[in-house]
């Protein structure tokens, strides 16, 4: 009789186990899906700021490479005469 009522309460607790893993896995499935779900908007989130870090780099570059070349920009005398009568002396 002990053995028979062993045998039932293991089968009990066998079903309870079952009920309990599946459970789990339930609950781990839905945290996998939170989980993607949560980091979709910090994904979206951190490429924004790469394009923006991207823009700001774009942007110094190009104030940058217009403050060379004002620097380069050489402004031809005043007097145009003067400018091309000495072109004018020089013999190639």
């Amino acid at each position: 009789m002990e053995h028979g009522h062993l045998l039932e309460e293991h089968g009990a607790d066998s079903a309870t186990l079952c009920q309990r893993e599946a459970e789990l896995a339930d609950v781990q499935a839905r945290e996998v899906d939170a989980r993607a779900t949560a980091d979709a908007p910090l994904q979206a989130t951190r490429a924004a700021e790469d394009r923006a870090t991207r823009d700001k780099r774009t942007a110094a570059l190009a104030r940058r490479e217009v403050g060379f070349l004002k620097a380069l920009n050489v402004r031809p005398p005043l007097d145009y005469s003067l400018f091309l009568s000495s072109l004018g002396s020089w013999s190639i």
